[in-house]
């Protein structure tokens, strides 16, 4: 990519309204997670790093819920904690026992989330 373009880059993900940045990295995530399952043998060593990456994202996401203040209904708020807790848990037990069926259950979740925060679900 040029320099300009990562220039662009750089300013879009500043600029860009957080609902959309979390859009895209739930997206992000998800194409990782599904370029790993679609090139299973080659790349499922590469899952244990963006299932923490995933993770992480859904960490941050459980916390926002839980600060006071949070301006959202509770009931969001509870699923997308309830949410959370299922991808923590199916995490933990894909590095025990992984397979890209079990992982097309997380890639699912994000992309839907991320359709919803653009407003298209």
């Amino acid at each position: 990519m040029s320099y300009a373009g990562n220039a662009y880059n750089k300013t879009a993900a500043v600029t860009a309204a957080p609902r959309e940045v979390e859009a895209q990295a739930l997206i992000n995530s998800a194409t990782r997670l599904h370029q790993i399952c679609a090139n299973w043998d080659e790349r499922k060593q590469d899952l244990s790093k963006e299932l923490l990456t995933n993770r992480k994202i859904w960490t941050v996401f459980m916390e926002s819920m839980m600060v006071d203040g949070c301006p959202h209904p509770k009931e969001l708020r509870e699923n997308i904690v309830n949410l959370g807790v299922f991808v923590v848990k199916r995490t933990l037990e894909l590095g025990a026992d992984a397979s890209p069926e079990k992982v097309s259950a997380l890639i699912g979740i994000n992309q839907n989330i991320a359709a919803g925060l653009r407003g298209r679900a």
